[in-house]
Order: structure tokens, then C-alpha cells, then sequence
């Protein structure tokens, strides 16, 4: 009888064991859907916003462009400058790119997939 129940004891051991384990590998998987969901759920939000002020950005330089070309009498004038001042700003970026875009980047993402749950 003493063999039993050591044998039962056991087998209870190994059983909340599996159970327990079973249960940190779905607290896991739950844990990691939320932070993909929210970086993700995130990420959607920023890009709708980002291509709207995209679409309001190109109406107005499109604006800029037919003034200034109104003003210099020819309307290909403004286009070719707003261009010119837009590959100016662009090549800056390019430059800077680790700095402005990267880094902050990799950091802010990082940021919200270590992040703790409240």
C-alpha cells in the first residue's frame, strides 16, 4: 500500500507539473498575442493617420507649386522649385536618417513589445 501511494503522489506531482507547464505556455502565447496585437492595432492607427496628412500634404504643395508658378508667369517654374526644395530636404534626411528615423524607431518598438502589462 505505502508503494501505492507513493506511486499515486507521483503521478500527481507529474500531472499538476504538466498542467503547470501547459498553463505558462498559454499565458505565453496569450501574452504575445496582446503585444503583436497592439503593436500592430498601433502601427495601422499611426499609417491611416500618416496617409491622410500624406494626402492633405501633396494637395497643399500642389497649391504651392501653381502659386509660385502663377507668380513666376510660368506654372512648370513652381513645380520644378517645390521639387528642388524637396530633393534638398530628402537628401538631409538621408543623411540623418540613423538619427531621426532609425533609432527612434527600433527604440519605440522595442518599448512597446517590453511592456508590462498593468
Amino acid at each position: 500500500m505505502h508503494t501505492e501511494n507513493q506511486h499515486t503522489t507521483l503521478n500527481n506531482i507529474f500531472e499538476n507539473a504538466g498542467n503547470y507547464v501547459e498553463s505558462k505556455v498559454n499565458l505565453f502565447k496569450l501574452k504575445t498575442v496582446k503585444k503583436v496585437s497592439d503593436v500592430t492595432s498601433s502601427l495601422v492607427t499611426k499609417l491611416t493617420m500618416i496617409l491622410l496628412i500624406v494626402f492633405v500634404f501633396c494637395l497643399v504643395n500642389i497649391g504651392i507649386a501653381m502659386w509660385v508658378g502663377d507668380m513666376m508667369e510660368k506654372m512648370y517654374y513652381g513645380f520644378f522649385i517645390v521639387a528642388g526644395v524637396y530633393v534638398i530636404i530628402g537628401l538631409i534626411l538621408y543623411a540623418l536618417r540613423r538619427q531621426i528615423f532609425k533609432t527612434p524607431l527600433h527604440n519605440r518598438l522595442i518599448k512597446m513589445m517590453l511592456k508590462e502589462d498593468d
